[in-house]
């Protein structure tokens, strides 16, 4: 799904913009099609799909009529050219074998340029109807959202098994502190999955499509907190692991047989062997290095931003109830 554009200027409209191809937007219309142009970002996995799907990133006024368009096209389509960003993190992973997850566990996004493409009309959804704009727009990131509370609180599962396997290893576990941090990484993790399960129960069936749509507010009130709280998850899981998560000597080091008498002595936990503790180190340095740019990023801002969040919520929330207790609390209505 590509739907981010590159935007150019923000403060401006996708029509007021210097060079109009900042959105994606439609050049021209004939009987047989329409051709596009332009650009999004953050495609994810666009390199090994069949194909693309493009949406509106925003509401759209009647001026941005062009830009109100969503198509369907093959990734081998003319005209579409996808720059992948350098996988520099996965390069390490692949040459370090300290690090697992990056060896079994690869994302890719692209830079995705529309160039003059070709869409025949029967794989146009949307073309200059720029009242529902704004309306696709919104309908794929509450799924997106939902699946990234989901994934999110598998991800807190790991973090919260790391940092007890540490705890353990270090012989911390029975410390105050460090149960506080373990706890804070139970409450991110349990909570994202609650939201999820309530999104899930309170989901929405369209009537006329027999669509289930995740409950709206259950599903950005789990992802703010995603967003909001990923670092300091983050803060908790190393503060339990200690310093050895920056300075662990890596695999070459325990191999080699003029030093690894030194490492099994003298990096020995608590009922831990030296090679085990020092390859639960191994994997936070890997989230915490080699997928560290991925990670972080996108735990803040993927699958929609953390401004995305407070404006939905403010947009969707139904204040009537709530209102009207207020008004009865304040004695300016009989009944509720």
């Amino acid at each position: 799904m590509a739907q981010t554009d590159v935007k150019g200027d923000r403060s401006l409209r996708p029509h007021e913009q210097r060079d109009p191809d900042l959105y994606v937007r439609i050049v021209e219309r004939n009987k047989d099609g329409i051709i596009v142009s332009g650009a999004k970002v953050h495609t994810t996995q666009s390199i090994a799909a069949n194909e693309i799907i493009f949406i509106p990133t925003r509401n759209m006024t009647e001026k941005d009529a062009d830009y109100s368009v969503a198509f369907a096209i093959p990734a081998n389509t003319r005209g579409l050219k996808l720059i992948s960003r350098p996988m520099k993190g996965v390069e390490s992973a692949l040459k370090d074998p300290s690090f697992i997850m990056g060896r079994r566990n690869v994302e890719n996004e692209t830079l995705t340029i529309l160039d003059n493409v070709f869409v025949p009309w029967e794989r146009v959804f949307l073309a200059g109807e720029w009242q529902f704009a704004g309306a696709m727009a919104v309908m794929f990131p509450t799924y997106h959202r939902f699946t990234a509370i989901s994934y999110r609180a598998a991800m807190a599962d790991l973090m919260i098994g790391l940092a007890k396997l540490l705890a353990e290893a270090n012989g911390v576990d029975n410390k105050s502190h460090i149960r506080r941090d373990i706890v804070n990484l139970i409450r991110y993790k349990e909570t994202l999955r609650a939201s999820a399960i309530a999104a899930a129960y309170e989901a929405q069936k369209d009537n006329n499509t027999g669509i289930v749509v995740p409950n709206i507010i259950m599903t950005n009130i789990g992802k703010l907190l995603a967003n909001t709280e990923y670092t300091n998850a983050i803060q908790n899981l190393v503060d339990v692991a200690g310093g050895l998560a920056a300075t662990v000597p890596t695999l070459q080091d325990f191999e080699n047989p003029e030093i690894r008498g030194y490492l099994h002595k003298y990096l020995v936990g608590k009922d831990t062997p030296a090679l085990e503790r020092a390859k639960y180190f191994m994997l936070l340095k890997e989230l915490l290095s080699s997928f560290g740019a991925l990670f972080t990023t996108a735990m803040i801002h993927a699958e929609g931003s953390i401004e995305a969040s407070y404006i939905e919520l403010y947009r969707s929330y139904k204040y009537d109830g709530s209102k009207k207790l207020a008004k009865y609390a304040a004695g300016l209505e009989d009944t509720l």
